[in-house]
């Protein structure tokens, strides 16, 4: 039998994701260098909206800790609230790397410190993540009812569509239908799922903990661009940034580039560019926010890694 060796596999793999992520970062750079005289003219970004910025991010991050401290506890771990915490860094900076590098840390940190099975994490965060998408479709809806009803505006209908389909997602965890057709993988996934959902579903009172705290991670979120399209003096309102971060749970599922490098940016333009806003004006002000971003988290997920790794791999024992 020929023997499958997977390492070369895997490394060619990532070439396109890094080459994708590559030719991303050189055409933002390309296209600052010719347009700069412009650019420099919308920029006013002062210290004050830097450090509003900063609490943003740090505050959202910290929003993700306690869920992570609530939910994972009702798994068996005795996680205490700065692991929590800790663990939301450590999946942020994971992040930056394609194919779910933060699930990957979360769930062996878990393993490892706290004796969770993957078999009990996954499907608990796949449920978790499902329900973050409901909310996230959710919240899109109410955005394009608001403006339909207050400013007369019809919604876009992919707009629409995307947001009722993510808003039904959930269903799949507890409606009783069958799909005789599936291929087996995808039926296992789906039981899998449902496995995690009884986390939630067999206890109502953390299921409204998530749920507020996955819709005020997502004002935060929308206060933060607000913040960064502010400073590069566009013209949107906190609603249009509450639909921006609605539709940008997505780009968890398609992370095909280093931290979704262009595809947060692309989904985040598009929607602007329905409302008027320059798409590639609106790549850039993302782009700054992952800028700005990515300094904070490689301060505070680095002293978390660091801390958590260390605490964490070096001992089986519960603290």
């Amino acid at each position: 039998m020929r023997r499958v060796v997977l390492w070369p596999w895997f490394r060619r793999a990532l070439r396109l994701p890094i080459i994708l992520a590559f030719a991303v970062v050189v055409f933002f750079i390309w296209y600052i260098h010719q347009n700069i005289d412009q650019l420099k003219q919308l920029v006013e970004i002062s210290y004050l909206s830097i450090v509003m910025f900063s609490v943003l991010l740090i505050l959202l991050i910290c929003i993700r800790g306690v869920s992570n401290f609530i939910y994972y506890r009702k798994l068996g771990a005795l996680l205490s609230l700065n692991e929590g915490i800790g663990l939301a860094f450590m999946n942020r900076l994971a992040n930056e790397l394609p194919f779910f590098g933060g699930i990957i840390a979360k769930g062996a940190y878990l393993k490892k410190k706290h004796n969770i099975s993957y078999a009990g994490f996954l499907p608990a965060t796949m449920a978790l993540y499902l329900c973050y998408i409901s909310v996230s479709g959710l919240a899109g809806l109410f955005v394009l009812a608001f403006f339909f009803f207050s400013r007369k505006s019809p919604p876009s209908l992919p707009l629409l569509g995307l947001f009722f389909a993510m808003a039904v997602s959930c269903m799949l965890l507890w409606v009783p239908i069958r799909f005789p057709s599936l291929p087996m993988k995808w039926k296992r996934l789906l039981e899998s799922l449902k496995v995690g959902w009884r986390v939630l579903a067999d206890n109502s009172l953390l299921t409204v903990k998530i749920l507020t705290l996955d819709i005020l991670a997502i004002l935060v979120h929308s206060m933060r661009l607000l913040i960064v399209f502010r400073a590069f003096s566009q013209d949107i309102g906190f609603m249009e940034c509450v639909l921006f971060s609605s539709a940008t749970v997505l780009t968890r599922l398609i992370s095909i580039t280093p931290g979704a490098i262009g595809i947060r940016e692309g989904i985040i333009a598009i929607i602007a560019g329905v409302y008027g806003v320059d798409l590639v004006i609106s790549a850039i002000v993302v782009g700054a926010d992952r800028l700005l971003g990515t300094l904070v988290i490689s301060i505070f997920g680095g002293f978390y890694t660091y801390s958590l790794t260390r605490s964490g791999f070096n001992t089986n024992q519960y603290t």
